[in-house]
């Protein structure tokens, strides 16, 4: 019974919280179909497009949790809003196409006074994961939103002029079409 008390104030001042991480296959850099670009780390999306405030349009989100399947993004730093700081929340349903292609929705209902699918909470405030991931499903096909790995394969401009066979591999954009 002790050790219930124990892990449980343990997991409520964060030390023993599951790590919350993407699958290896979507750390990288992706192209988006809303023509933005992310950068995808193992517990962290990085230049993610969104409009919080005038002087917030991308922020970095930290992977905070899991629930039925969808990831629960945190924004890894405050905003101010008419200097009270608040964090946002993302709730993102994953479909992976394949290695290099994946697609998405945001599981939030349509924040009204910002026009985004984002939750927004005073700092001091943690919703409930259900709270968060609110927009019931099926999704709206419109909504779907593309990511498609940017890979490279470099070349040296030398090997080129040189008529190398290792510079018959010229730098590919693999799927650098977002549209489906």
């Amino acid at each position: 019974m002790i050790w219930v008390l124990i892990l449980s104030l343990l997991m409520n001042k964060g030390i023993a919280d599951a790590a919350c991480v993407f699958p290896a296959e979507l750390v990288g850099i992706w192209s988006s179909s809303d023509g933005s670009q992310l950068v995808v780390t193992r517990d962290e999306v990085n230049d993610y497009r969104i409009n919080l405030t005038v002087k917030m349009r991308t922020t970095s989100f930290k992977c905070h949790d899991l629930y039925q399947g969808k990831y629960i993004l945190k924004s890894s730093a405050t905003f101010l809003f008419n200097t009270f700081e608040f964090d946002a929340y993302l709730c993102v349903d994953f479909y992976k196409i394949s290695s290099t292609q994946f697609t998405y929705h945001l599981a939030s209902v349509v924040d009204p006074s910002l026009n985004e699918r984002v939750i927004t909470r005073f700092a001091a405030d943690i919703p409930a994961l259900a709270e968060i991931c609110n927009r019931p499903e099926p999704y709206e096909d419109e909504t779907l939103i593309a990511l498609n790995k940017i890979e490279f394969n470099f070349c040296y401009p030398f090997c080129l002029l040189l008529k190398l066979s290792s510079c018959e591999r010229h730098e590919s954009f693999p799927g650098i079409n977002t549209k489906f």
